[in-house]
């Protein structure tokens, strides 16, 4: 029985100009799942939700990138990796790092 949840990681932090593309770097680990549901929400400075990206269902134990179209306002944000594992377990550790509109 899987009771332990998924643990991400954004390893790598990104740049980019407004009105191009952004590419957003997440793994996920999990011992018992073969894959795992990938939502990546993007966060403002005071911690509003700004953007929500699915990314589907994912390998575990690799790494995998989700790109978009970046209009969001110049400025700080941060970008959070949720995953839920194929027993419906949410992350236990969740992943984040920074991106810069510029």
């Amino acid at each position: 029985i899987d009771v332990v949840g998924p643990v991400t990681q954004a390893p790598k932090a990104t740049a980019v100009r407004r009105g191009a593309k952004a590419t957003l770097r997440y793994r996920v680990q999990d011992a018992r799942s073969a894959t795992a549901t990938v939502t990546v929400k993007i966060r403002a400075c005071g911690g509003r939700l700004v953007r929500t990206l699915a990314c589907g269902t994912r390998a575990v134990g690799v790494s995998h990138a989700r790109s978009f179209v970046c209009r969001l306002p110049r400025g700080s944000y941060r970008f959070f990796v949720h995953a839920r594992d194929e027993s419906g377990n949410p992350q236990r550790v969740t992943g984040s790092n920074k991106l810069v509109v510029r």
